[in-house]
């Protein structure tokens, strides 16, 4: 949410007491989504950086398979965290990540055992962790077979996956 707010002074240095403003909502995923954030990131060659998963306006989601394409020329896997956006299901969190092939990032997520085993909202699912191994761009991008599942082990819908780009400089 953004307010943006204007007031006008005239040559003869007078002042309008009150601006005037605008306020307005700016979201530029519609959920269910998931996307890389931030969008663009840049890394100086060998830094260790990370970049998050973010979950969009999600609903009773209990798990989570994400993928993860990327350059492995110039990027390195290291390393996965769960985020906070299943500490709100209240129950028992289990994370596996791992490199699923040379250019494939898997990360699990899954909560259980809870009075409300699902977590909803926007926040981050997790963050990885890259090392940066030659100048160049990489795309991280998000695969259409990740998926969403409920309580119950159902597929939830994902409206859109928003893909990032690192530089490495």
């Amino acid at each position: 949410s953004h307010t943006f707010s204007v007031k006008g002074r005239y040559l003869s240095g007078y002042e309008e007491a009150v601006p005037d403003s605008v306020s307005f909502t700016i979201n530029a995923v519609t959920g269910p989504a998931l996307r890389i954030a931030p969008l663009y990131k840049e890394a100086a060659y060998g830094d260790l950086f990370s970049v998050d998963i973010m979950a969009e306006d999600l609903t009773n989601v209990a798990g989570v398979e994400i993928l993860v394409l990327f350059d492995a020329s110039t990027l390195s896997f290291q390393g996965a965290d769960a985020g906070e956006f299943f500490t709100r299901a209240q129950g028992q969190i289990i994370e596996i990540s791992k490199l699923r092939g040379a250019n494939l990032v898997q990360v699990n997520i899954a909560t259980y055992d809870g009075d409300y085993p699902s977590a909803s909202g926007s926040g981050i699912i997790a963050t990885i962790f890259f090392n940066s191994l030659k100048s160049g761009q990489s795309t991280l991008k998000l695969q259409q077979n990740s998926s969403l599942r409920d309580k119950d082990n159902n597929a939830l819908d994902i409206n859109s996956l928003v893909n990032g780009v690192v530089v490495v400089k």
